[in-house]
């Protein structure tokens, strides 16, 4: 796989003069695990050797082309994060073709469409983890370093509606440099800071030199405590990261008491459809590692059917510059242009609807919802 744009593409090959496709294939060699194989066998074959493992895909089992005995294949989901490779010199007839995961063409063994058809959103959110790791890495200085990020108006927000108590047990999770963490260890007793990301937590641990936080490695989809185990559970302005969002949330749930107090922070696109498909593309656009901001709206409809008593909704509103944007996120040079020809070629009501009057130095309406509520 490799992401172009907002895009993922599957790398196939056509061999010889048949008009299907298969996916690169192979042997496993004495001594060699079938990742190992895997990664020998797709670089001797296609040229591509950055390439980042994650994790095994599945298992197929059929029979031989001659039809005289059976095969197990075993599939491994692969990143590719170099250029686009030239056909093998003398391999002419393993050319390698990218195709959009969701415009897949006519492929030799039917199995391996099935496949890539049936695990189609296991591989995007594969793909959205590894860009969440690769660029919260990448950025967690700039991150440890965001006047935004460590106190803003939606902070203060959070903290105050929340009604923390010395004696509350707190989980911040997807706690990136951990400043949700400690403006809540100024008033609770015990807090842990989950993320995804080592790079962020060891700097947030650079930050919290005390050690009076807890910080742990760990998925927002997979939190790796006790059910009711907190008294209160934080996510801020990082929900849109979440490959699989209600499951997330569903696990907070699940790590909070009864009772216990939830307090939301996420980015939110305009309410009108024609702002909020512009700022969606402009954001994958600029990092791959976005993966869906919800409307205020919809956020609410999603906590209240997962069983919050919502005490407290708002939406922060600031101005803030496409470079200041692209700054924090390190975005290079072809991202920018492709934000550039996006809201060139954007209707002139989308551009109002996020704020963008054409006035420099260019700039957008930043939005954030903050939603506190009681788990029933």
């Amino acid at each position: 796989m490799r992401v172009e744009g907002d895009r993922i593409l599957v790398a196939l090959q056509r061999e010889g003069p048949r008009r299907a496709y298969t996916l690169p294939k192979g042997h496993v060699e004495d001594g060699e695990s079938v990742e190992d194989a895997a990664r020998r066998e797709t670089a001797e074959e296609t040229g591509l050797r950055d390439l980042a493992l994650l994790g095994p895909l599945g298992m197929r089992e059929r029979l031989d082309f001659a039809r005289t005995s059976w095969k197990r294949t075993h599939y491994v989901l692969f990143l590719d994060a170099g250029e686009i490779a030239p056909a093998v010199p003398g391999r002419a007839e393993f050319a390698l073709e990218w195709f959009p995961i969701d415009a897949l063409p006519e492929m030799f063994w039917p199995e391996q469409r099935e496949l890539i058809e049936a695990h189609r959103e296991h591989i995007r959110a594969a793909v959205t983890r590894h860009g969440v790791r690769r660029q919260f890495s990448r950025r967690a200085g700039a991150y440890a370093r965001s006047p935004s990020h460590a106190h803003d108006r939606d902070l203060d927000l959070l903290i105050g509606h929340l009604r923390l108590q010395h004696d509350d047990r707190v989980l911040d999770v997807a706690t990136g440099t951990g400043f949700t963490a400690f403006t809540a260890a100024e008033i609770a007793r015990r807090v842990v800071g989950l993320d995804l990301t080592l790079g962020m937590l060891l700097e947030a641990r650079r930050l919290d030199p005390a050690g009076a936080i807890q910080w742990v490695v760990g998925d927002a989809g997979a939190i790796p405590f006790a059910d009711g185990t907190f008294d209160a559970v934080t996510v801020r302005r990082a929900p849109h990261h979440f490959p699989y969002l209600e499951p997330a949330i569903r696990e907070m749930l699940r790590v909070l008491r009864s009772g216990g107090r939830i307090g939301i922070i996420d980015q939110v696109p305009p309410d009108e459809e024609t702002g909020r498909a512009l700022m969606e593309r402009l954001e994958k656009l600029r990092d791959q590692a976005h993966a869906e901001a919800y409307t205020a709206a919809r956020w609410r409809a999603l906590v209240e059917r997962l069983g919050v008593v919502v005490s407290f909704s708002d939406v922060v509103e600031r101005t803030m510059t496409f470079e200041a944007w692209f700054g924090l996120a390190g975005t290079d040079s072809s991202r920018r242009r492709a934000v550039a020809d996006a809201l060139a070629s954007a209707p002139v009501q989308a551009r109002v609807e996020i704020g963008d009057d054409g006035s420099e130095p260019r700039s957008f309406t930043k939005r954030w919802v903050v939603l506190v509520g009681e788990k029933r």
